[in-house]
């Protein structure tokens, strides 16, 4: 399959049609261009809420005080570490503590993700793996397994740059939830770093996402992917 780049101009224009008034606010002739992407996101399997950690009493592990965190090892099971899709990670657990999930995103660049203070987490980024687990004091019953936030592989600025969203034939832009992309330095506690989608219709393994969006900054490596991983 042969690939080219049409242009590596910030702005695109199409058409030979001047306009002074018109020209004068573009600096070109011709109207604007809006590329627009297709983003093929697969068929999510269901979200499995222990997927990664079958439920375990930590506190048989006689190490845990207040300044000590001990890394959980993860379920042999089906996800073993690694999930279908880059999605979000669910904990929950008994006992008052924070949980700190580390692993890669789509681009196998390292990310990790920490709770408040509690005893559950609904994950915000979107992972591809999970590799390390640390909780920060006793919890039992502790599971941990994937959501059904699915994470957006191209920076999305603004929900309005979410032209459409399909679960098969069926479009669902305005049932679905979106979340941009954060703009802030990324830290353990912000949001994905590119954006997320919930899909109205839930992952089943057999529904089909697929997400037309515009990038609005492909120009730079923040605008096209996000800022740094953190």
């Amino acid at each position: 399959m042969s690939k080219n780049n049409i242009s590596l101009a910030d702005e695109l224009y199409s058409g030979k049609g001047r306009y002074a008034p018109l020209f004068g606010v573009n600096g070109r002739v011709g109207a604007p261009m809006t590329p627009t992407t297709k983003v093929s996101m697969g068929a999510p399997d269901a979200d499995d809420a222990n997927g990664f950690v079958v439920s375990q009493d930590l506190t048989s592990l006689g190490v845990f005080s207040s300044s000590v965190t001990v890394a959980v090892a993860l379920a042999a099971g089906a996800l073993a570490g690694v999930c279908d899709v880059s999605r979000n990670v669910v904990a929950a657990w008994t006992g008052t503590a924070v949980i700190t999930i580390t692993g890669t995103d789509v681009y196998d660049e390292v990310m990790s993700e920490a709770s408040a203070s509690g005893t559950s987490l609904t994950g915000k980024k979107a992972f591809k793996t999970v590799n390390n687990i640390t909780v920060s004091g006793d919890v039992t019953s502790l599971t941990v397994g994937t959501g059904d936030v699915l994470g957006i592989p191209y920076f999305l600025t603004s929900e309005q740059d979410v032209l459409a969203f399909y679960a098969d034939t069926t479009e669902e832009k305005l049932a679905a939830t979106f979340v941009a992309g954060v703009t802030t330095v990324a830290t353990t506690t912000t949001g994905d770093i590119r954006g997320t989608v919930s899909p109205n219709t839930g992952p089943d393994g057999s529904v089909t996402n697929v997400l037309w969006m515009h990038i609005q900054g492909p120009g730079t490596k923040e605008g096209l992917v996000g800022v740094t991983q953190a």
